[in-house]
């Protein structure tokens, strides 16, 4: 949020987020000159009323943005308060804005306005200093304290009450643009917060609607790099090749937010301790990898007939990787999904299992599973996304198979195994395109039956399932304890499946 707020302020006059410093210098002029030719190619329209130069300061006033609705007639205009670009003896520029600044925004369809609202920026301490050379640039930003405001928005003329305010600690941002190669722009950076408050609240003019959100978040920090080509067009942009990388971390945050309208209601309150966010997407691969830890939330509507569900969890995460590139060689890929120590209140237990027959002991899911592939045609290649319909196989075959965790844990009971699978591709059985695996999958199951029978017990499972569970269960394992059994399930080069040993299919 931070970075989308910087570059509406700065961009009505420079804003964008440049690179590391070459011994070149760079003046007010061309700074001024590529912010209005960067964002002209991303069809957004710098307009500047009133230039002066005077003293080594480029002053730029009446100057206002437009950036057009996609798939609209639609244009929304932000005009800018005065700014300035003052160069240093030391080849560098420095953005001079305001302590306190407006900016007027409207939303126009078919050329009548249908929204419009004034946001309110205070920026304490601000330093903005470019440096370098147009074609390598760095951007280094940093303030005490940030405030962004809206006090009121009219829609078709109507006023509507909103109260909308950002407010952020101490940050700094240091970042860079480049040119690449295939005319793509280069970027890398990063960014730190102490911390970031988000306050929304409105109401319904004519009736007793409202929404209110409180949003608050702690050490918050990112690292970003990558190179885009800056089109309009897909096909172009894929042909250019992406590359993008950005992690973002945060400490403590909580959010509580509050809606109504007529008789519907509902409400959220959670916390969290820790969050993580992470994203690649290059010709090579695209991965993603995103987890909190610490959350706990409190949930309630009139939707349903309770009057708060409350959950928490230790830890939950979700990773993927996934080779994109074509290549002679196998290619890693991974999957994680875990969600560890998920506990519910008792307003729930009590609707399933009101005598407590269940352990409300923390559940537990987790699965990864990790491997190689060949990857047969470059998936970020156009020409291969256009014949992905017709392909004889996948363009990605499984080579190897590693299941590094399989873990359960419910009402008692807890199930864990790992194993390995392998894949010949001149294997000729072949399900769904994909040759047949050969490999095996090792199980542990601890308290399986009791909590089967406590499933029974209170009426979730019939009497006659309970009995067909067991046996089945029973039958595709080995006692090695009291309510404790273990499996290995193979499977053949010629497709055939074992339960230890004895073939099931």
């Amino acid at each position: 949020m931070k970075n989308a707020f910087h570059r509406t302020i700065f961009a009505s006059a420079v804003s964008l987020a440049l690179a590391p410093a070459a011994n070149a210098d760079i003046t007010a002029q061309e700074l001024r000159d590529f912010m209005v030719g960067y964002y002209g190619d991303q069809g957004i329209e710098i307009s500047i009323g009133t230039e002066e130069m005077s003293g080594g300061m480029l002053s730029l006033s009446d100057t206002t943005i437009s950036i057009p609705v996609p798939d609209t007639d639609g244009v929304v205009v932000m005009k800018v308060p005065p700014i300035g670009l003052r160069e240093t003896s030391d080849g560098a520029v420095l953005v001079e804005i305001p302590p306190i600044s407006e900016y007027e925004i409207t939303s126009t369809v078919a050329g009548e306005t249908q929204l419009s609202t004034t946001l309110v920026q205070e920026i304490e301490d601000i330093t903005t200093r470019f440096s370098g050379s147009i074609d390598n640039m760095r951007i280094e930003s940093s303030a005490t304290s940030s405030s962004y405001r809206i006090a009121e928005v009219k829609v078709a003329g109507q006023s509507i009450p909103v109260n909308f305010v950002v407010n952020t600690g101490e940050y700094g941002v240091d970042y860079t643009l480049s040119l690449a190669e295939d005319d793509r722009r280069g970027f890398s950076g990063e960014y730190s917060m102490a911390s970031l408050g988000i306050l929304a609240n409105a109401r319904d003019p004519q009736g007793e609607g409202f929404f209110s959100l409180v949003m608050n978040a702690a050490d918050m920090a990112a690292a970003f790099s990558g190179a885009v080509k800056t089109t309009e067009d897909p096909i172009e942009l894929l042909a250019a090749g992406i590359d993008i990388a950005v992690d973002v971390t945060t400490g403590p945050a909580d959010i509580d937010f509050e809606f109504q309208d007529g008789e519907s209601q509902m409400s959220l309150h959670a916390t969290e301790e820790t969050s993580r966010f992470g994203f690649t997407l290059s010709p090579q691969e695209i991965a993603y990898d995103v987890g909190a830890t610490g959350v706990e939330m409190d949930f309630s509507s009139s939707d349903i007939p309770l009057p708060k569900i409350s959950l928490s969890y230790e830890t939950a995460e979700s990773s993927l990787r996934v080779p994109l590139a074509k290549s002679a060689d196998p290619s890693p890929f991974s999957l994680r999904t875990v969600l560890r120590g998920l506990s519910v209140s008792e307003v729930l237990w009590s609707m399933v299992d009101p005598t407590q027959a269940i352990p409300r002991d923390p559940a537990t899911v987790a699965l990864d599973v990790s491997g190689t592939a060949m990857v047969t045609a470059d998936l970020m290649d156009p020409e291969t996304l256009a014949q992905i319909d017709s392909m004889e196989r996948p363009p990605i075959l499984p080579l190897t198979v590693e299941i590094n965790e399989i873990t359960a844990e419910f009402g008692g009971a807890a199930l864990s195994g790992g194993g390995s699978f392998a894949y010949d591709l001149e294997n000729p059985a072949i399900v769904n395109g994909l040759p047949v695996p050969a490999g095996e999958v090792n199980l542990s199951l601890s308290g399986g039956f009791g909590l089967i029978d406590k499933l029974g017990q209170i009426g979730l499972i019939p009497p006659e399932a309970v009995i067909g569970i067991r046996g089945f269960v029973g039958a595709l394992s080995r006692p090695v304890g009291e309510d404790q059994l273990e499996t290995t399930i193979e499977v053949t080069p010629e497709g055939a499946v074992l339960a230890n040993g004895v073939r099931i299919r």
